[in-house]
């Protein structure tokens, strides 16, 4: 115990104070560090209530809450932003004469594009990740304590930016290579996503698993910040 520090954000700034210098019990409870971490810096634990406690292996990371959670909510508009400023730009262009042709002529190839990639970019990517960002910026606010994880809440937003990105790009690429093929060949649309296999199965799985995880990942973040005990042990947060 005695190689381990103790790395406190604090506005802005970060001090490491060895473990061994902190008068702590055996299996210290996040409350008892805060309180052993503010006799140390010469101030109140009252300072430390929007502070999260993680370990890391010998560190314990005692973080502003700051400098995890409202920054990652930031990640999350403005991911969600994006996605809706994409879905926009595709909904101007789909609505064009041609390209809504094209979109109908193929069928089963068009509706990769329109509706699974229009909707998902503008559902998924902006209402859905907006909505997370606002739990995320509420739940430590009507709690009154950081969020269970600021790991989990980052791995959510990679999560999600990463499986509706890879999910649009794979609906929009299948859905123009599927239906170029059947207008050329004058083929089926089964015909033609057979002709890209397995891509085409891969486009759906591969994508849709990563937004999976991104929203379990977020589930499990809400009900543990919700329903954890506040003076948990150290390490729990993490």
């Amino acid at each position: 115990m005695n190689s381990e520090t103790v790395t406190v954000s604090r506005e802005g700034q970060e001090r490491h104070i060895p473990l061994s210098l902190l008068e702590l019990p055996q299996g210290f409870s996040d409350r008892e560090l805060k309180t052993a971490v503010a006799a140390v810096l010469d101030t109140t634990p009252a300072d430390f209530d929007r502070h999260v406690v993680e370990r890391h292996g010998s560190r314990i990371l005692l973080t502003e809450l700051t400098d995890g959670g409202d920054r990652l909510v930031a990640g999350f508009v403005v991911w969600a932003v994006t996605f809706l400023l994409v879905g926009t730009i595709q909904g101007v262009v789909q609505v064009m004469p041609d390209v809504r042709r094209w979109i109908f002529s193929t069928g089963g190839a068009g509706h990769l594009i329109d509706p699974l990639a229009h909707a998902h970019v503008n559902l998924v990517g902006g209402v859905v990740m907006m909505a997370m960002a606002t739990a995320y910026y509420l739940l430590p606010r009507v709690l009154r304590r950081p969020l269970h994880s600021v790991r989990l809440a980052r791995l959510s937003l990679w999560g999600m930016a990463g499986g509706v990105s890879c999910w649009y790009l794979s609906m929009v690429t299948l859905g123009y290579l599927e239906g170029s093929l059947m207008l050329a060949e004058g083929l089926g649309f089964h015909d033609a996503m057979a002709r890209f296999q397995p891509w085409h199965t891969l486009g759906f799985v591969v994508p849709a698993s990563i937004m999976g995880i991104g929203h379990w990942l977020f589930i499990a973040n809400v009900y543990l910040t919700v329903f954890r005990r506040q003076s948990g042990r150290a390490g729990q947060a993490g």
